[in-house]
């Protein structure tokens, strides 16, 4: 699309620059006076200033609604990467909790278990012990 609008772009631009060539070249050989092509040149004249300057107001506003655009993009992306990243933060210390819940659990398990036949190996009789 950003291919689209620079060959509209530069054909508009080659347009304006032909049809003020053209014109010139019309003038220069028109059977007329001096006076009357100096004033035919001088209107040309103003009325490529006229078309230079509402070329370049326009390309202007273009330039700036494509930065107001572009900035509001970019503050989009930052704010979803950061949702994003505090999304994946939450998520990883959900997950760490877990572990660690996991972990104890095991390790009091396994303490459990420890004490317990450490326990049985109290009540056994001292003739079965080895």
């Amino acid at each position: 699309m950003s291919e689209e609008k620079g060959f509209a772009n530069g054909f508009l631009l080659g347009i304006l620059a032909g049809g003020i060539t053209g014109g010139l070249i019309a003038l220069l050989y028109a059977p007329k006076s001096g006076l009357e092509l100096r004033k035919d040149i001088s209107d040309k004249k103003n009325e490529l200033i006229e078309d230079a300057e509402q070329y370049y107001t326009n390309a202007k506003v273009k330039a700036n609604e494509i930065l107001t655009d572009g900035k509001r993009k970019a503050e989009e992306l930052v704010e979803d990467a950061k949702r994003k990243a505090n999304e994946i933060s939450s998520t990883g210390k959900e997950k760490i909790s877990k572990i660690k819940d996991a972990l104890k659990s095991g390790i009091d398990a396994y303490n459990e278990e420890r004490d317990r036949k450490y326990s049985e190996a109290d009540e056994i009789p001292s003739d079965t012990k080895r």
